[in-house]
């Protein structure tokens, strides 16, 4: 997100960290024999047996009502009627393809293509590029359908049968005008790329109209060019940049560059950073050992990650917290790519009327004399400089010691849908999300269930020896040892700690308890080992967890768990059926 090309493959997945792909050909022509297209709707003609919902023809178009008025996706457009076969294909053989009509009041940059299925569970295609600048691309107004969410985790058509029905969500009132609906079949296309829309190499006499600075918690969508932020901010003043921080620290801040409005954007953007001084000490990346791996940290202070924008289309699964940010239906800066990655880094393009930020850390190595530092970044527009802004860095007369007094965890999934398919890069997968997490002053949480839940490759990833220059990591917490251990409860029917049944005795507990604390104790010695309980603790529980009218008691002798820390979210006791204490309170 250790140098053979295994591990080198695994960054190239992890940095693209949830990101779906494209499946790209020279184009349609160079295999015929290879693709089957159905036409739904071309030259104005519905195929027959389809209905449209939210829509009608007129002349030669599909003209539909005003999308996205009442919420994102209400009301939306839909094709009912369709019967495709796609149970023998992989989704990246499926390509969708929507030509709409007119100007920029009657087509969204972006939406939301639903693909409804006969066997029950559909998909959406993201980031559908209505709006595209390329007529004579042969992926013109037309996107793969493994670029869905859940493309990971059910890539194979059989999962879905035949295609029903295809719908259009967006926002903001567009009344749509379609030309042609078709579904491609492609066999000849199995290789898959990301899919950011394409620019267009034949762009002359774009600007960059505005570059600004804005802090690391602060953010700017992708089509908003006028951010109170731009004016000032607690690290862009008197059009500069201002930072400060103590050595062992990496701080950060966002470089926005916008174009200007019009019909050309901007091609071969870059950003040259090389450091800061103060006098002969020099804050750079002079001693980097590896400049093409940015997961190599060895004598690396400086790093650089382009944003890329992805759209909030939903109000959350959870309360609906990006509809209270005001976040739905735009685009936000969301995964960080490094400049060095395969895709996605730098240089990069900007489309007119948009944002890019580019996320740049600077960690302020240990031993680093207090003092005041300088530097510029320049941006660099087809080999050419074309803005230099200061950068000023104030570092401390103090230290953040190697062990923090407090971290940050973060919970961290490794499977196929990172591009880590074998054992073996899952494990170089982790390592790069634990080095990553730990050089930014957190730490990576992964749960076991049981005793013989950990091997001992995966072991030694809870070790210090990951974390040294041998292993290709300087930073934060050099040479220590993961800090927490988790006893991850989360679900029901957990086996106890070296028992082979759902309930198991003490003794099975006991026993596989003390078998865990062995192997922490030789890999991670002093960690905190804790339980984290499950999060909704009202639903049943079969495996270790009780409800009685003095609260939570874990099915474990009290001995056991004397210096154990639990750890629940607070918002599961909302779960719990309330209870009356003896004095009329209710928990």
């Amino acid at each position: 997100m250790v140098s053979n090309s295994v591990t080198k493959t695994c960054r190239q997945h992890a940095v693209k960290l949830f990101l779906l792909a494209l499946s790209v050909t020279a184009g349609l022509a160079n295999a015929e024999q290879q693709q089957t297209r159905h036409d739904i709707f071309i030259g104005g003609d519905l195929a027959a047996g389809v209905d449209l919902i939210n829509g009608e023809i007129r002349g030669h178009e599909i003209r539909t009502e005003s999308l996205g008025e009442d919420a994102w996706g209400r009301p939306g457009f839909e094709i009912r009627g369709l019967d495709i076969d796609i149970s023998e294909l992989d989704l990246s053989q499926v390509h969708i393809r929507m030509v709409a009509e007119g100007d920029s009041s009657n087509k969204p940059s972006y939406a939301d293509v639903g693909v409804l299925t006969s066997r029950g569970p559909g998909f959406t295609i993201n980031q559908f590029p209505f709006r595209s600048y390329r007529k004579n691309d042969p992926d013109y107004m037309m996107r793969s359908a493994d670029h869905s969410p859940g493309y990971a985790r059910r890539p194979s058509g059989s999962d879905y049968g035949s295609i029903t029905g295809l719908t259009i969500k967006t926002s903001g009132g567009f009344s749509m005008r379609l030309s042609a609906v078709q579904v491609l079949i492609d066999a000849s296309r199995p290789d898959k790329y990301p899919d950011d829309p394409v620019p267009d190499p034949g762009w002359r006499g774009g600007k960059i109209s505005t570059v600004f600075a804005i802090p690391p918690s602060e953010r700017v969508f992708l089509n908003e060019l006028d951010s109170p932020l731009r004016e000032g901010n607690s690290v862009w003043q008197n059009n500069r940049i201002q930072l400060s921080g103590a050595a062992n620290e990496t701080v950060a801040f966002q470089l926005l560059l916008q174009a200007e409005e019009g019909a050309s954007g901007l091609n071969d953007v870059d950003i040259k950073f090389s450091g800061l001084s103060n006098g002969s000490i020099r804050i750079d990346n002079a001693r980097l050992a590896n400049p093409s791996d940015p997961y190599d940290y060895v004598g690396r202070s400086i790093q650089l990650y382009r944003s890329r924008y992805i759209l909030y289309d939903h109000h959350g699964q959870h309360g609906g917290s990006p509809g209270a940010a005001k976040t739905v239906g735009k685009y936000i800066p969301e995964i960080q790519i490094p400049f060095e990655a395969e895709w996605g880094g730098a240089p990069f393009s900007i489309f007119p009327g948009q944002s890019q930020a580019v996320w740049i850390d600077i960690y302020i190595p240990r031993g680093t004399p207090a003092g005041f530092y300088q530097g510029q970044v320049e941006v660099v527009l087809a080999g050419e400089i074309v803005s230099k802004v200061p950068v000023e860095l104030t570092v401390h007369d103090f230290e953040l010691p190697n062990r923090p007094a407090n971290i940050g965890l973060m919970f961290a999934s490794v499977s196929g849908k990172h591009g880590a398919r074998t054992a073996g890069e899952k494990l170089a997968l982790e390592k790069t999300y634990r080095q990553f997490f730990r050089r930014h002053h957190g730490g990576m949480f992964r749960g076991v269930k049981n005793a013989a839940g950990l091997s001992p490759q995966q072991w030694r990833l809870r070790g210090g020896d990951i974390y040294t220059p041998a292993q290709g990591y300087e930073g934060p917490g050099q040479g220590l040892p993961t800090q927490y251990l988790f006893l991850k409860m989360y679900g029901g029917g957990l086996k106890p700690f070296g028992g082979a049944g759902v309930s198991g005795s003490e003794g099975d507990w006991h026993r596989g308890l003390l078998e865990y604390k062995k192997m922490a104790d030789k890999y991670a010695p002093d960690a905190v080992l804790a339980y984290y309980v499950w999060d909704e603790p009202g639903h049943a529980f079969k495996g270790g967890l009780a409800l009685s009218p003095s609260g939570l008691i874990p099915r474990l002798h009290p001995g056991s768990i004397r210096s154990m820390p639990v750890m629940m979210p607070i918002s599961s006791f909302t779960r719990v059926s309330t209870q009356k204490t003896p004095g009329g309170c209710q928990r």
